[in-house]
C-alpha cells in the first residue's frame, strides 16, 4: 500500500449492491439516489459520490433512451481496486461513439466516460448487455 492510502478495514471491504430500475422519466433520479444511498452507508462522502453519480446518470439515461426496454439493473461494487457501475439492460444494441457538433444537446457521454474512468466497457449477455464503468475508489 502507498504512503498515505486508506488502509482502514473498510478500505479492505467488498461492498457490492444491485436494484431493479423502472426505465421511466424518474429513473436517472432514481438510480442517483440509490448509489448516492449506497456510497453513504459505506462511508464515501458526497463530495466523493460525485463522479459515480453523474456516471450512472448517464449509464441510465442510455438504457432509458436506447434500450427499448421498461427495466434495468444497477450495479454498484467498491473495493480496494476502485468502484464499478453496470447497469444491465434487454437490449443487445453496443453504444456507438458519435461525432457530436458543439451546438448539439446530447452525445457526450463517451467524452464524460472516458475523462473518468479508470477503465469501461460493455459485455454481451444472453438477455441483453452490460455497461461497465471502473472509477478511481471515492474514499482516497
Amino acid at each position: 500500500m502507498t504512503p498515505g492510502a486508506d488502509d482502514s478495514p473498510a478500505a479492505k471491504q467488498l461492498f457490492s449492491a444491485s436494484a431493479d430500475l423502472l426505465l421511466d422519466e424518474h429513473a436517472t433520479a432514481h438510480a442517483r439516489g440509490l448509489v448516492r444511498a449506497m456510497l453513504a452507508s459505506w462511508g464515501v462522502s458526497e463530495d466523493g459520490a460525485y463522479d459515480s453519480l453523474l456516471i450512472v446518470s448517464e449509464l441510465v439515461g442510455n438504457a432509458t433512451r436506447h434500450s427499448g426496454h421498461v427495466a434495468a439493473q444497477v450495479e454498484v461494487t467498491l473495493d480496494s481496486f476502485g468502484l464499478l457501475l453496470a447497469v444491465r439492460d434487454g437490449s443487445g444494441v453496443v453504444p456507438e461513439r458519435r461525432v457530436v457538433d458543439p451546438l448539439d444537446e446530447s452525445g457526450r457521454g463517451y467524452l464524460i466516460i472516458e475523462g473518468l474512468a479508470v477503465d469501461w466497457g460493455v459485455e454481451d449477455e444472453p438477455d441483453g448487455k452490460r455497461v461497465w464503468v471502473l472509477l478511481p475508489d471515492p474514499r482516497r
